[in-house]
């Protein structure tokens, strides 16, 4: 009877109690069980105990629905998720794509353009030799506006291949002691004489030199530039007890609510005035730090200095 049951497609995998009124062997029970039984009955029947093992069978049978449909779900969900990360994917790479022709394209009218601005220059230089002795004290100041003019317009286009470049560059990963590294920088960087400067003996760390010295290097400028009104200058480098790096000063500071924008071309200068340079630095810093797929923020208040924070 129950092959016969069995051999129907809709009672292929219906559960089967088998009741009996005689004691079967160990071999007729597997050869049942093989066929589907799931539990012997045998008589005389008690309704209560037949009625509970048939509850539990159809809530079994009800909890597998369940689970085979929340599987059916899940799958098709997972369907729609490799399907949108594939997407997601494509788009990075068409963005990685436009990215490196926008740097590239930048890099390439950066370049350009200071061929002409060193012909202007040249010619204010001509001007000035030959016909200097001719011009009025209102002449010669105005070839000093152009002459700086062209000085600022040289540091702007320099800043923009410094960014491109760091994008660009090589990323080679190794052990580096970022105090070292900062009492490289520090003497070749303006004004650092008057700054007080505050290191720790040592802070390795593991990241590609040449970037993370673009990145110290902006950073340590910026701070002098942002300390030249202060009486006493200083300058502290250090790491927090969870590994994260700071630059820190007691210079002109910044709005905390634009924690988040200075780090835009120009926009430091904007906020609290102009400190001279070519107003592109921290953009350079935060490059080079992404390139590690490191992070970096800042803390400051007006006239309370500045803490720039990040982590490699």
């Amino acid at each position: 009877m129950a092959e016969m049951i069995r051999q129907r497609p809709r009672f292929e995998y219906t559960p089967l109690i088998f009741v009996t009124s005689i004691s079967t062997s160990e071999a007729e029970r597997a050869r049942g069980y093989g066929m589907g039984a799931v539990d012997y009955i045998f008589l005389p029947v008690v309704p209560e105990v037949l009625r509970a093992k048939v509850m539990a069978l159809v809530d079994l049978y009800r909890k597998t629905r369940e689970v085979e449909i929340q599987a059916e779900q899940l799958k098709h969900l997972n369907h729609q998720l490799n399907s949108q990360l594939q997407h997601i994917e494509s788009l990075n790479h068409q963005l990685s794509l436009s990215n490196r022709e926008l740097e590239g394209l930048t890099y390439s009218v950066s370049f350009d353009l200071r061929a002409p601005l060193g012909s202007v220059s040249n010619y204010v230089g001509l001007v000035r030799e030959e016909f200097g002795e001719q011009l009025s004290g209102k002449g010669k100041k105005y070839l000093d506006f152009v002459e700086t003019g062209l000085e600022r317009a040289d540091k702007l286009i320099q800043g923009f291949l410094d960014l491109t470049q760091v994008a660009r560059a090589p990323f080679l990963p190794r052990e580096v002691d970022l105090v070292e590294l900062a009492q490289s920088l520090i003497p070749s960087l303006p004004d650092h004489q008057r700054v007080h400067w505050i290191l720790p003996e040592s802070l390795p760390l593991a990241a590609d030199p040449a970037l993370l010295g673009t990145a110290l290097s902006q950073l340590l400028s910026n701070a002098i530039k942002f300390t030249s009104k202060v009486p006493k200058p200083e300058v502290e480098i250090g790491v927090l007890e969870d590994g994260t790096y700071f630059v820190r000063d007691n210079g002109s500071g910044f709005p905390a609510d634009y924690a988040d924008r200075i780090f835009l071309p120009f926009q430091r200068q904007r906020l609290i005035g102009d400190a001279g340079g070519a107003k592109i630095g921290l953009a350079i810093a935060h490059r080079a730090l992404s390139r590690h797929g490191g992070s970096i923020w800042a803390e400051g208040k007006p006239q309370s200095g500045a803490i720039f924070y990040f982590r490699i």
